[in-house]
């Protein structure tokens, strides 16, 4: 889903930075910083353990492996909160699928889904082990393609902007951080930006809540007339993570209506798809 010729344009490293520790939840208030939580590492082969570590403890001399499906069991006895076992050779063997699955010439996002389907079938045959068990979900580049086809138009611009006073860019506007993404005919993302790609087009800014369509006007006069436009301030996009995610599709469509998210332009289809979100959240 990436373009061969993808435009990186203006790319604003705070923006950048800032998006990452957002998603990290570093400027979440309500995510306190879990203390880290004691873990034990496995490598094992004919249901003996070659060498186990404690992350607290270290290297465990003459260490009793029970196997692999007495995990909770041996949890419990080394007092950690998760395990993780490595059969001997199966990270050669992941290696090996990987490198034969894996071209130079091929898409690079699709070759990202085969890493993880090679992933996934060490899982499945117990060679990658994780107590607690978390199942890994199959998960299609084709799917993928197809559901972002049905969700986002072609050739016409995403717009993600987080307003904050607090925290100015690069080119003091009060924007903590920004993302304008596009897609070609292919559905294969051709451009990545930041709002900094508008500042030398004059984008000024001073009441977010009305200035915000001075960057939609500028987004379609470089890359074409948005497709979405998502526009918030810190303590809105605080707020929406503060709920619990199967309420979140319900929580953006109040956000809207309230005028903590604004959402313009706000297609139908992702309304339709986000008040179906909202109905199964309620489930």
């Amino acid at each position: 889903m990436l373009a061969e010729n993808i435009q990186i344009l203006d790319l604003d490293a705070t923006h950048w930075s800032r998006l990452l520790k957002l998603v990290a939840g570093e400027f979440y208030p309500h995510r306190k910083k879990r203390p880290a939580r004691p873990s034990l590492r496995i490598i094992h082969q004919g249901g003996k353990a070659l060498k186990a570590v404690h992350s607290e403890k270290g290297v465990l001399r003459h260490f009793d492996f029970p196997g692999l499906d007495k995990l909770e069991d041996l949890a419990r006895r080394e007092g950690v909160k998760s395990i993780i076992c490595l059969e001997h050779g199966a990270m050669r063997r992941f290696m090996h699928q990987v490198q034969s699955r894996l071209s130079l010439d091929g898409n690079m996002v699709e070759q990202g889904f085969e890493v993880y389907a090679c992933l996934r079938e060490e899982v499945l045959v117990r060679g990658f082990v994780r107590w607690p068990i978390r199942p890994l979900p199959e998960v299609k580049y084709s799917s993928v393609h197809t559901m972002l086809k049905m969700a986002v138009s072609a050739l016409e611009p995403v717009v993600f902007v987080v307003f904050d006073d607090k925290h100015p860019d690069l080119s003091g506007l009060p924007i903590l951080t920004s993302l304008i993404l596009r897609m070609n005919k292919k559905h294969e993302l051709d451009l990545l930006t930041t709002t900094d790609g508008l500042v030398p087009l004059g984008l000024k800014l001073q009441d977010w809540r009305k200035d915000y369509k001075n960057i939609l006007l500028l987004v379609e006069q470089l890359w074409g007339k948005p497709f979405l436009g998502l526009f918030t301030d810190l303590n809105g996009i605080t707020a929406f993570d503060a709920i619990p995610q199967p309420q979140q599709a319900k929580a953006f469509l109040e956000f809207e209506k309230n005028g903590t998210f604004i959402v313009e332009p706000f297609p139908l289809r992702l309304k339709m798809m986000m008040k179906m979100g909202g109905l199964m959240g309620k489930k």
